[in-house]
């Protein structure tokens, strides 16, 4: 196959990979906790991602306040961990990807929480004989817990003249509720780059709550409605060192439609790339989520670990009320790659055939 029929082929994927992302962009109800540093969070954005790491396996924790100024703090946070397995099996170029992340989402004082424990499966496959472009699907489980606890909020019977009597009863049958089910989610990832990694891209979509859960507690029908998610990235050379990144976020639920885009300036530190690592690097930049928010950043990128701090500055019809506060999200992400040294090392002292550590990409 030439250049140019190679070319042609792999233009023609992408020109039928963005027609079913157009088909995908349906009326869909849903709402659920997520994050300004989607990129940070690659688990709860689209199963595709899981083990699209630039190393061996990857570890990802995410924390956000928001709504100081108009209630009492809501509180999300996220733990991950995904890795590349059967590397031997499957080739170097294409990517074979387990993750699970564990997310806690709280409210009014801790009155209403929801846990998610999550288990992602994904493949992408190799579509050059240089390995520059992947086509890749991603499957995810989860298992929701949410829970009510009346004994932390405040009803119109416990009101009294002299303001509100916690002490009284509520009116309510029940001290809350405890509701368990199963949920499921799936994606698609196109990526791409060229020969010396100068620029690189990816495009995907997900859809969640597949099987419409029934969340509820008296045995009436209230299930959910899909989540439809559109997202991209583009990052470029800028000079010998430095890095710029464009990425876009589009988001459809019951409630909200939200569209985010943003650039990210990285300048490196050290001047020129380590071949064993990601470098040294400063990163600043802003998102903008329409109609809501304005979201600067800074970051900073220690060889392997990464560290992004934002903060929301409410632009939407709350920003009376919230003096254009928002809420300030920490992520960290550290990708573990293994050098050329440790690596002859662990095939000197753990055969091939005497190490089960080769099954989970080691």
């Amino acid at each position: 196959m030439n250049k140019q029929t190679n070319y042609t082929y792999l233009t023609n994927i992408l020109h039928v990979f963005l027609i079913l992302l157009c088909i995908n962009i349906t009326e869909s109800k849903a709402q659920d906790p997520h994050f300004s540093q989607f990129y940070a969070s690659p688990l709860t954005l689209n199963p595709a991602l899981t083990g699209m790491v630039p190393g061996d396996f990857r570890v990802a924790a995410n924390f956000r306040t928001q709504w100081a100024a108009v209630a009492t703090p809501f509180l999300t946070s996220s733990a991950a961990f995904d890795i590349k397995i059967l590397p031997s099996l499957i080739g170097t170029e294409d990517i074979l990807g387990l993750g699970f992340i564990a997310m806690d989402d709280r409210s009014n004082n801790g009155a209403l929480k929801a846990t998610y424990l999550s288990l992602s499966l994904a493949y992408n496959k190799q579509l050059d004989r240089a390995g520059n472009f992947r086509l890749g699907a991603g499957f995810q489980t989860t298992l929701t817990n949410k829970t009510i606890d009346y004994s932390k909020l405040t009803f119109s019977q416990q009101f009294t003249p002299y303001g509100y009597d916690i002490n009284l009863p509520n009116g309510e049958p029940r001290p809350g509720f405890n509701l368990y089910y199963t949920d499921f989610q799936a994606g698609i990832l196109l990526s791409g780059k060229n020969d010396d990694n100068s620029n690189m891209w990816y495009v995907g979509s997900s859809m969640y709550h597949i099987g419409r859960p029934n969340e509820s507690v008296t045995g009436q029908d209230n299930r959910l409605q899909q989540r439809i998610t559109v997202h991209g990235m583009y990052n470029m050379k800028v000079g010998d060192v430095d890095r710029m990144y464009l990425s876009g976020l589009y988001m459809k639920s019951s409630i909200m439609t939200e569209y985010t885009f943003g650039v990210v300036y990285s300048f490196n530190i050290d001047g020129e790339q380590d071949e064993e690592s990601v470098g040294r690097s400063f990163q600043a930049g802003s998102w903008y989520r329409f109609k809501d928010a304005l979201i600067p950043y800074i970051g900073l990128q220690l060889n392997n670990v990464k560290f992004g701090l934002t903060y929301d500055v409410n632009a939407s019809k709350l920003s009376t009320a919230s003096n254009f506060r928002g809420g300030f999200e920490l992520t960290m992400v550290y990708n573990f790659i293994e050098s050329e040294n440790m690596r002859l090392r662990r095939k000197t002292l753990c055969p091939a055939h005497g190490s089960y550590l080769k099954w989970f990409g080691y």
